[in-house]
């Protein structure tokens, strides 16, 4: 008997692989004999079936269009509507009725302007976009074009000399150059 190492558990001999597995075992499957192949609906001759060769002699004129419009706008309307393939047409029709009918009402069109206003009326904080509209570029343009430029070192004429980078560097340099002075009278 073999000693038990601490914390394994007793020992126990390798174990191999079977050599007569086959795999998971399936239920083993046989032809079906009434299998017809993949199912298609049956088709059958269609009695109402016709083929119109000439539909366009036997149309009658058309007398009326239908139009759905689903809208959040009560201010949409439809008036004289023409279906027609050309301009001229459109164009005679559009001086008899539209034209007339238009200018009686306030003008070929009420303007940009006069819709902007009556879209704030009905909503107030149209107001607002309307002010951010009209200053914000007014205001970047005197933001970038009117500034003061403070820019010293811009300003001023480079010359060959070398100059220092920054102030304490430029002070350091005096003392430095200052006690060598000082050392030179001193010899």
């Amino acid at each position: 008997t073999a000693l038990p190492i601490s914390g394994c558990g007793p020992w126990k001999p390798p174990m191999i692989k079977n050599p007569d597995y086959k795999g998971k075992w399936k239920a083993p499957l046989i032809e079906n004999p009434d299998y017809k192949g993949i199912w298609k609906p049956e088709k059958i001759p269609n009695p109402d079936y016709f083929e119109d060769t000439d539909p366009v002699s036997r149309m009658t004129s058309i007398g009326a269009v239908g139009l759905e419009l689903w809208s959040m706008s009560s201010d949409i309307l439809f008036d004289n509507i023409l279906i027609t393939n050309s301009p001229d047409v459109a164009a005679d029709i559009a001086s008899q009725g539209w034209r007339k009918k238009s200018s009686q009402e306030g003008g070929v069109g009420s303007g940009i302007v006069d819709s902007l206003l009556k879209m704030a009326e009905e909503r107030p904080w149209f107001w607002g976009i309307y002010a951010i509209i009209l200053v914000l570029p007014f205001v970047l343009i005197v933001a970038c074009c009117c500034r003061v430029k403070e820019d010293t070192a811009a300003v001023t004429k480079k010359t060959d000399e070398p100059t220092p980078d920054d102030p304490q560097a430029k002070e350091e340099d005096e003392k430095a150059e200052a006690k060598k002075e000082e050392e030179e009278e001193e010899e």
